[in-house]
């Protein structure tokens, strides 16, 4: 029996618990890609089903997942009020434009995911990383001290496939690998127990003094595992599902429509008794009766207007237990007003941003080990803040008049940039150099004169649009 807190006893600790985690996060995968199981009661038209899935899925999940998801984007990290390069140096060399939102879509799909800082010498690496790989314990009492965390990957570059492991308990690093024999499906070797072995030549001190694997959970509560943001859907989900199967069904018999008649002498079969279908449908095929009296008719079709009907209210119910704005569900706002159409929004904003809210600390998390694994000294680096853009929906008009009278009311012009044009550090960097060369080529007047001003028309060369505009 290994010994509570040492690494062998945190690794088979973490191991178990992330095994026991992967079936609940396959199944989240399965809801949001569209791979749902059949309505129950009717496993036996799982072929059916699947082909209802194939032509006319409507898979509400994703899109009331992805909504909040094309809303939201990180631009920079102030310490301070002011833009930290430091970080956004390191952002960029990562590629983490897209790596956050990498993270931010498992994280909303499946629950959680994770950010491994790596020092690399001092110059960081970020990755993203998946649950059913990843898992992260927090020191008992305590939402944001990590005591351990543990990465596992399947390695199959060698002449032997390994699952490798990668812990960390504090201030240390621990690599195990464990051979196995399967090739193919790397899901299935990672959910057998291994019989893992310390590999010392990836073991030691971690240099950055914490565990570097920041988690990052949605909908997370203080007793309760996180979930999905697509999670109080999944029973709308069901009834579109069911609706969309009796729908195919019912188009499917409405193909081949009943028919009926009289005064038809239906023969027996001399042996079973039983009636002998004489009429057969075909393309090629006339139906004759002999009886001057006798008649042919058709019945009506199924009406699924009904269940048409359902499927919209359905939708309409995403909508409302996952915020969305009507735009993103139904498609079909036209002639609206700018003013219409953020009212429209609110409820979707309010989500996004209270997202924002719960991700900024993490967020900030990992710019703090990426800056102590650059070996950079940030004085008050518990005082950043995440800058992101803003998730409204809002015309040009509608920015350049709020930037005009903000601009007019005293705020900085490059601060009214970030805010209503959701500029960039390195746009602002950059527009305020284009200001400063476009006011060096004017007399010294003039160019006061516009500086003092403030003007939105200065910064874009035109002095008939400035302040008093």
């Amino acid at each position: 029996m290994t010994e509570p807190g040492s690494p062998d006893w945190w690794l088979d600790r973490l191991y178990k618990r992330l095994r026991a985690r992967t079936p609940q996060i396959k199944e989240w995968d399965d809801w949001y890609t569209g791979a749902h199981p059949v309505p129950a009661g009717h496993e036996d038209a799982e072929s059916l089903f699947a082909r209802v899935m194939e032509a006319v899925g409507l898979n509400m999940l994703a899109l009331v997942t992805d909504a909040a998801l094309d809303r939201m984007a990180i631009t920079g990290f102030k310490v301070d009020g002011r833009t930290n390069d430091d970080v956004w140096n390191i952002w960029q060399a990562n590629n983490f434009d897209l790596g956050s939102e990498q993270v931010r879509q498992e994280k909303m799909a499946l629950s959680e995911s994770y950010v491994l800082v790596d020092p690399n010498g001092g110059s960081p690496l970020l990755t993203p990383e998946h649950p059913e790989q990843c898992i992260v314990e927090h020191v008992a009492g305590s939402t944001r001290t990590r005591a351990a965390a543990l990465k596992v990957w399947f390695d199959d570059l060698g002449a032997t496939p390994l699952v490798r492991a990668m812990l960390q308990v504090g201030a240390q690093v621990y690599g195990y690998a464990a051979p196995t024999r399967l090739y193919a499906d790397s899901r299935y070797a990672m959910a057998q127990r291994p019989t893992w072995e310390l590999q010392p030549a990836e073991t030691g001190p971690n240099s950055l003094g914490e565990v570097s694997l920041v988690p990052f959970s949605n909908r997370a509560r203080m007793l309760r595992d996180p979930l999905p943001e697509f999670h109080p859907a999944i029973p709308v989900q069901k009834r579109i599902n069911k609706t969309l199967l009796d729908r195919v069904a019912t188009q499917d018999r409405g193909s081949f429509q009943a028919m009926w008649a009289t005064g038809l002498k239906i023969p027996r079969d001399p042996v079973t008794k039983k009636p002998v279908e004489q009429f057969i449908k075909a393309i090629d095929r006339m139906f004759i009766n002999e009886n001057p009296d006798g008649k042919f008719g058709q019945l009506d079709a199924d009406d699924i207007s009904q269940l048409l009907a359902a499927v919209r209210d359905d939708v309409a119910d995403c909508a409302m237990v996952v915020p969305t704005s009507p735009d993103q569900i139904l498609g079909k706002l036209v002639n609206v007003s700018g003013d219409g159409l953020k009212l429209a929004q609110v409820s979707e904003v309010k989500r996004v941003r209270r997202h924002m809210r719960h991700e900024a600390e993490p967020w900030e998390d990992v710019a703090r080990l990426a800056l102590k694994g650059a070996g950079k000294s940030v004085p008050n680096a518990e005082r950043m803040t995440t800058e992101w853009t803003n998730p409204e929906y809002r015309t040009d008009t509608e920015q350049a008049n709020a930037a005009t009278v903000a601009i007019n009311a005293g705020m900085p012009e490059e601060v009214a940039w970030e805010r209503y044009f959701n500029a960039t550090p390195d746009e602002v960097r950059d527009w305020a150099a284009k200001r400063a060369a476009q006011l060096s080529q004017l007399d010294p007047v003039t160019a006061a004169a516009l500086a003092g001003a403030g003007s939105v028309g200065a910064a874009g060369g035109d002095s008939d649009t400035g302040a008093g505009a």
